[in-house]
């Protein structure tokens, strides 16, 4: 299979998974909205966005010398347009 029909069929796949994800937001917003559905406490939920406040800022700040490569190399138009982009 060619690179560029790889490279389309793994960007449907991801479209399809925005979609679903954007449905159930709806869904779920709807549902709050309307009084049915209440959020409920969730405490790995709250681990895990701590770690991830915690975390973030030194990733963000620590230069990524082989990402520019690997988009080279692997010839990935979006993760070469993110490359720009970060």
């Amino acid at each position: 299979m060619p690179y560029a029909r790889r490279e389309l069929r793994t960007l449907r796949g991801i479209v399809v998974s925005f979609l679903a994800l954007a449905a159930y937001f709806i869904v779920d917003a709807v549902r709050a909205l309307t009084g049915t559905g209440e959020a409920e406490r969730s405490i790995p939920g709250i681990v895990i966005a701590a770690l991830a406040l915690a975390v973030m800022p030194f990733l963000v700040r620590r230069p990524a010398p082989r990402r520019p490569r690997a988009g080279l190399r692997l010839r990935g138009h979006p993760l070469q347009a993110d490359l720009l982009r970060t």
